[in-house]
């Protein structure tokens, strides 16, 4: 299992951070807030993503490693929700870009996580023992 709660923690500092500072198009200092804290939450998420992808590369049981890849992507989608709510109110902040790569991120564990059921569903039909 990997650890999502630093993640999740900067991606509940989002609204903090935009109610805090809730004129971007009138104060630059409450876009660059706003910037800098969408940094962190993808700074975490490629961190967290990493930390997933060698995690799988060690562990052998395929089922835990879907586990912690749905996890990643619960994050990703919480992530998605924030930007979502937050898209129109800080347009020039980094908002749209973050949301567009965790659009295609998403995309991509959702591949990764029906791949490995494909696999999981196949492991259970061949005999043990025949290619050792």
């Amino acid at each position: 299992m990997i650890c999502t709660e630093p993640v999740e923690f900067e991606i509940s500092n989002l609204r903090k951070v935009a109610l805090a500072h809730p004129k971007p198009s009138e104060n630059a200092e409450d876009c660059i807030a706003f910037s800098k804290q969408v940094n962190f939450v993808e700074g975490g998420i490629r961190g967290l993503y990493r930390v997933t992808a060698g995690a799988g590369r060690l562990e052998q049981d395929l089922s835990v490693i879907k586990t912690s890849w749905e996890d990643f992507n619960g994050t990703v989608e919480r992530a998605m929700v924030e930007l979502s709510a937050l898209k129109e109110q800080f347009p020039y902040c980094g908002t749209p870009e973050l949301h567009d790569w965790l659009l295609d991120l998403r995309e991509r564990v959702l591949e990764k996580i029906s791949r490995l059921e494909n696999e999981i569903s196949w492991q259970d039909r061949i005999p043990q023992g025949l290619f050792q």
